[in-house]
């Protein structure tokens, strides 16, 4: 109807004061749009399913925001600026939060955030971690990145690469000059990468451990080595699923081994996917060469 009309009107002339602002400004605020193949890419790696709780963080104009909505789901946004923050109320997004990294979640977290955080000074680096705190147990992370996160030698660029490695973190580089679309009203020869984190669901796989435990005649047994006491483990890449398995012996009463290996140094607790079978899952330890 007549208001229906009345509120395109407004998100066309907001849409066009704020493009012409970027314009001007020429990435005031580290607004950079995301390009619609990139938001294309972010969304098959997403894998967002009606009923999710999903956030689009540092939002703009709404570029990821709309095409999440049109899969049929209803995204929450956050934005800093208010002139953008304006054109995404009269889209009909809630607004969550202004400044991202000041968020807080009203109902839990969410089961996916997607995001084109700024690339200035590497705020690109603290955003996505302060987006994988707000993932819920089970959820995924799709996070453009600035390639020089990934080779530079500054010490936010080298502890994000470290702490995207802890959490089993992926990254796929994109196209050179993928955010130089011409049909942005702001680009940038920056060149990027898409990075994909998920997040462990703690409970839902000690479960299914303790229910293959409980089931001698179950075809997945799980075996785990015993680590002698004074030698404390290093835990690399599954460092958590790790600490959860040697939880879950402490307190599961199971009867533990250790085999006939060399026992001095430090041990690294791998989790090894099936890989027989029968689809023995088991921790292994090594030891120093």
């Amino acid at each position: 109807g007549l208001q229906e009309e009345a509120g395109q009107d407004k998100v066309r002339e907001l849409e066009r004061t704020v493009m012409r602002d970027a314009a001007k400004t020429r990435g005031w605020l580290d607004f950079f749009p995301t390009p619609a193949a990139v938001t294309e890419a972010m969304l098959a790696a997403a894998d967002i399913r009606p009923g999710m709780a999903v956030l689009e963080p540092s939002a703009g104009m709404g570029h990821i925001a709309d095409r999440i909505r049109e899969k049929g789901v209803e995204p929450v946004v956050a934005e800093l600026e208010p002139q953008k923050r304006e054109l995404l109320e009269a889209k009909g997004y809630e607004v969550v939060g202004k400044d991202f990294m000041e968020l807080v979640p009203a109902d839990g977290g969410y089961d996916r955030i997607l995001m084109n955080p700024p690339f200035s000074k590497r705020q690109d680096n603290e955003h996505v971690r302060r987006a994988y705190d707000m993932l819920n147990p089970g959820g995924r992370l799709v996070a453009i990145v600035s390639e020089g996160s990934f080779f530079g030698k500054d010490r936010k660029a080298a502890e994000f690469r470290d702490w995207l490695e802890e959490v089993g973190g992926t990254s796929e580089k994109l196209a050179e000059g993928s955010f130089n679309d011409p049909a942005l009203p702001v680009t940038t020869g920056v060149n990027t990468r898409m990075v994909i984190i998920e997040k462990p669901d703690t409970a839902k796989l000690l479960a299914s451990l303790k229910e293959d435990t409980a089931r001698p005649s179950d075809s997945t047994p799980v075996t785990v080595v015993e680590v002698d006491p004074g030698i404390v483990p290093e835990f690399k890449k599954a460092r958590d699923l790790a600490k959860w398995l040697k939880d879950y012996l402490l307190t599961s009463g199971k009867k533990r081994f250790f085999p006939p290996e060399r026992r001095s140094g430090s041990a690294t607790a791998i989790w090894k996917r099936p890989s027989s079978a029968c689809g023995k899952r088991r921790i292994t330890r090594r030891t120093p060469d």
